[in-house]
C-alpha cells in the first residue's frame, strides 16, 4: 500500500487477482488494522493540507462496507 501508493481495496484486489481460484479470506483484525494504516498514510500524504486530506480520505472505504464486500467476494467459495 505504501510503496505503490495504493488504497487498501486496490491492494486487496491485486492480491485477489493473482489467486482467483483460491479463497482469500484475510483475518478481519488485519483488515481493520490496515484500514487504520490507510488513514495514517493519507494523513502523511496530505502533509497538513486539509483539502488534500479530504481528497485522500475520499478514496478510503468504511470498515463495515469493506468487511461486507470481502465477505461477498468470498461467499461463493464458502459453500
Amino acid at each position: 500500500m505504501k510503496f505503490l501508493n495504493l488504497p487498501l481495496v486496490d491492494a486487496y484486489l491485486i492480491v485477489r487477482s493473482r489467486r482467483l481460484s483460491v479463497l482469500i479470506q484475510p483475518n478481519m483484525r488485519l483488515l481493520y488494522n490496515l484500514c487504520g494504516w490507510e488513514i495514517k498514510l493519507a494523513k502523511e500524504r496530505a502533509g497538513g493540507d486539509e483539502e488534500r486530506l479530504k481528497m485522500e480520505l475520499s478514496r478510503t472505504l468504511s470498515w463495515p462496507y469493506l468487511a461486507k464486500e470481502v465477505h461477498a467476494l468470498n461467499e461463493k467459495y464458502l459453500h
